[in-house]
């Protein structure tokens, strides 16, 4: 089955009921001690990240949109192993 977080947000705030922790390192104890709001941490990664940093993940967009950041230097396991069906079927990081 299908095993993605459900997550949904008010304001800068996320609710999740699955952190992916065998992925992430997130388990609920850690996210309930985040202290951190989404603009302060917009502003570390502001002052880790230039235009010219190269950024790799898998499924780069949803970060990027939660994140509220436009990046143009990504290397995306979505776009590099796209799904045989097409879009907008992605493959799930677990089976690359």
């Amino acid at each position: 089955g299908h095993s993605s977080p459900i997550c949904f947000g008010v304001a800068d705030t996320c609710f999740c009921s699955d952190y992916n922790t065998r992925f992430s390192g997130i388990t609920a104890e850690t996210y309930a001690a985040a202290v951190l709001p989404l603009a302060a941490i917009r502003r570390s990664l502001d002052a880790l990240i230039s235009s010219k940093t190269v950024i790799i993940g898998h499924a780069l967009e949803n970060d990027l949109k939660t994140l509220r950041m436009i990046h143009h230097r990504c290397v995306d396991t979505v776009v590099l192993f796209p799904h045989p069906a097409g879009a907008p079927y992605r493959r799930a990081l677990r089976v690359l």
